[in-house]
């Protein structure tokens, strides 16, 4: 294969590529589609047998009415849509461009455009996707921008006599390409990985990475409920958090919440991660929310603690004795509250470095940091069942929902007093009212919203006409008919899951696992979950990954987790973790690398033996000594059998031939520059062998030669003749004497 055709291959190959990364970044797989096509026709029309030559005036006209298009789309847009019309241009002058003669311009112009139109899929999406496609592209495009010098050079020598043309590209000729590329790829990841973890962060913003909107069509948390809308409530499977847990052993130290049979199952199959607690109604508007008396009475804000310890302390009491402490990686938020399993405890909160402060209030139990965007993590112990202060929240302003309720008591043997501010039943109650909802047959889940009858309560609508609604008309149903006979209770959303993921023994929470249930107070201060949503119905987790499947599901979660964390979300904190050697004394920077190791997933906490540093250095030493004996063995085989004439000797002669070639080439151009002939840097050989014809054409005839035989010795991998050479260069020397 010759060079020209080993670039127009790799470079095509290059600019498809870069193509499929931006259809990843953007998501416009059918516009790359198109335009792969589009290059494709242009390529078989401008090559091949029934080539033709495509007008100058007609590339030009494409590509101006490309830019203006461009530009025209860019007015009055977002910085994001604004780098998707920058790139959508570029990829579009690519088509033009492969219209065009290839000529070292053209190509130079291709390439260019092809590594900013990656630029631009960069600043676009920091996906795993996206950094799938990147790690492919990065090293063709080094290969292609190397093999342009190759070809630009070819291009630029005499066809007819350059022996460029009749160069093939074996392996020996592309060696000291391949061993510069792989040198070049080699320095410039080292830099970018060192570049990476030394820059500091937060220098022009300390808000983290922006986060775009989410959209309303889908399921997703809310810090409200709104009742008697329109509309159909979609899935969505982008995650928003990964969550670990750790319960507490009865000595104060900590395990992994998981799956095997042989840990405490101390929690339930599916965990309430609660967000907003709604404690008001507003029946003209059918909305909860939250009573601005309980933020203004109690949103405080408070230090970010430095250090974890405090968090894993031994529990001081029995109820304590149920602690976890939970690690919750947040991917992206469209609100300022974060989750927590009930009840969170406000000394129990450490947030990583960057964040200063947070609010946290003592009544609801609720916490946020306001105006943060893009991951981040923060541990946080609860105490599941704890007191949390009572607040005003047992009336309801809705007359019908109290008869309904009451008839649902009677109908059950209860009656109570709404007077009353707790009784020993009310647990029984609400068990029972829960259950009414949940298991009664006239009551259907759906996702479809359908508003009420105009001036009817949403509430009322549902329990006693349509009964049909989703999770929030369950809660608030179940919520408004305690409230109404005297039960304090409130609507809570956030995400209820039970998706965990064994490969690093999290779970995996998504849009689609936002929820809405209840809180009702069973005993003076003592709030409990209650769920009136049939279970059946409710996303608690990803469905139907089974086998094979769920693993390698599993696996991929945990692939793109690692990559948010150790290189999206990469900040201040993970940069202070990586160079301080605090912990584990001067191995703290191993124990980091292999917690990092373990948090990616390929290898779960099970089966991973206990790695200490004296062990991996046992490791490596008994690796280091097999590869050697190993080698050596090998070589001592080759050895025998070479003398036994059964195989051919090995011969290290290779690259001290070449240096002798190099010898040759030097000595030739140091006699040229001590005659006042010297070549400049940026002309070929040969053609200053022309130049000097017109000087004396003896000497451009050795020169020639001299040069033809270095050519075919260094790039066509030709044994060099040596006596050719001497007697060349013993002739140019007596020409270069005779000219004085």
């Amino acid at each position: 294969m010759r060079v020209d055709r080993l670039y127009y291959i790799v470079s095509t190959i290059t600019v498809v590529l870069g193509l499929l990364t931006f259809a990843a970044a953007s998501g416009s797989v059918a516009t790359a589609f198109v335009l792969i096509l589009s290059m494709a026709a242009a390529h078989i029309y401008t090559t091949g047998e029934n080539a033709r030559r495509v007008p100058k005036w007609f590339t030009s006209t494409l590509a101006i009415g490309a830019l203006a298009y461009g530009i025209g789309a860019m007015v009055g847009a977002s910085a994001t849509t604004m780098v998707l019309h920058v790139a959508r241009t570029i990829a579009v002058l690519q088509v033009v461009k492969v219209l065009e003669p290839r000529t070292p311009r053209n190509q130079a112009q291709l390439l260019a455009l092809s590594g900013m139109l990656t630029v631009g899929s960069c600043l676009t999406s920091v996906g795993f996707r996206m950094a799938l496609a990147l790690s492919v592209y990065a090293p063709l495009m080094l290969a292609s921008v190397m093999l342009f010098q190759l070809y630009s050079a070819e291009h630029r020598a005499d066809p007819t006599r350059s022996p460029l043309r009749r160069v093939r590209a074996t392996r020996a000729a592309l060696a000291g390409v391949r061993s510069v590329g792989i040198a070049t790829a080699l320095g410039i990841a080292g830099v970018a990985a060192g570049s990476f973890i030394a820059m500091p962060r937060g220098l022009l913003d300390d808000t983290g990475p922006a986060t775009p909107g989410l959209k309303r069509d889908v399921s997703g948390f809310t810090d409200h409920v709104r009742l008697g809308g329109e509309g159909i409530i979609t899935d969505s499977e982008v995650v928003v958090m990964d969550v670990k847990v750790r319960e507490f052993n009865g000595d104060g130290t900590t395990r992994r919440r998981g799956r095997s049979e042989d840990w405490k199952p101390a929690l339930p199959e599916v965990l309430y991660l609660r967000g907003a607690v709604l404690d008001t109604y507003e029946p003209e508007r059918g909305i909860w929310t939250r009573s601005n008396t309980i933020a203004e009475r109690d949103d405080h804000h408070y230090q970010n603690p430095r250090y974890l310890s405090h968090l894993y302390r031994a529990p001081s009491s029995e109820t304590e004795s149920e602690t976890f402490v939970q690690i919750i990686t947040v991917r992206s938020r469209a609100s300022d509250h974060l989750f927590a399993l009930s009840r969170p405890d406000q000394g129990g909160i450490v947030f990583e470095r960057g964040i200063e402060e947070f609010t946290f209030n003592s009544i609801d139990r609720t916490f946020a940091i306001p105006e943060r965007r893009g991951l981040f993590t923060y541990t946080v112990r609860s105490i599941p069942n704890g007191d949390i202060s009572p607040a005003d929240s047992a009336s309801f302003p809705v007359g019908e929902v109290r008869e309904y309720a009451l008839q649902v008591l009677t109908d059950h043997g209860f009656a109570r007093d709404p007077s009353a501010v707790s009784t020993s039943d009310d647990k029984r109650m609400i068990d029972a009212l829960a259950r009414h909802l949940r298991n009664n047959p006239d009551f259907t889940y759906t996702r479809q919203m359908t508003p009420p009858p105009p001036g009817v309560d949403p509430i009322v609508d549902f329990l006693r006409v349509s009964r049909a609604g989703h999770c929030e008309y369950f809660a608030s149903a179940l919520a408004a008919m305690c409230r109404s006979v005297g039960i304090h209770a409130r609507v809570v959303t956030g995400y209820a899951v039970s998706e965990y993921n064994p490969q690093d023994t999290s779970y995996t929470v998504r849009e689609s696992n936002a929820h809405a249930w209840v809180e009702a107070m069973t005993a003076p201060g003592r709030w409990e979950t209650f769920d009136a949503s049939p279970a059946e119905e409710v996303r608690y987790g990803r469905p139907g990954a089974q086998g094979l499947r769920a693993v390698w599901l599993n696996l991929n979660e945990s692939i793109r987790f690692a990559w948010l964390k150790w290189v999206v979300g990469f900040g201040e904190g993970d940069q202070v973790n990586i160079f301080r050697i605090d912990s584990g004394g001067p191995f703290g920077i191993f124990n980091r690398v292999k917690s990092a190791a373990r948090s990616t997933g390929l290898i779960s906490h099970q089966a991973m033996p206990r790695l200490t540093p004296d062990r991996a250095a046992r490791a490596a030493l008994w690796a280091l000594i097999t590869l050697v004996s190993t080698l050596g063995g090998l070589y001592g085989v080759h050895w025998i059998l070479a003398h036994l004439g059964l195989m051919p000797k090995l011969s290290f002669r290779r690259g001290s031939r070449r240096h002798y070639d190099r010898t040759v080439y030097g000595r030739m151009l140091a006699m040229l520059d001590r005659a006042g002939l010297t070549k400049p840097d940026a002309t070929p050989p040969l053609t200053h062998a022309g130049r000097l014809a017109s000087i004396d054409g003896s000497i451009a005839d050795d020169v020639g030669a001299i040069t033809r035989l270095y050519y075919a010795s260094r790039f066509g991998n030709e044994k060099l003749d040596l006596n050719a050479v001497n007697d060349r260069l013993d002739a140019l020397r007596d020409h270069l004497k005779s000219r004085g």
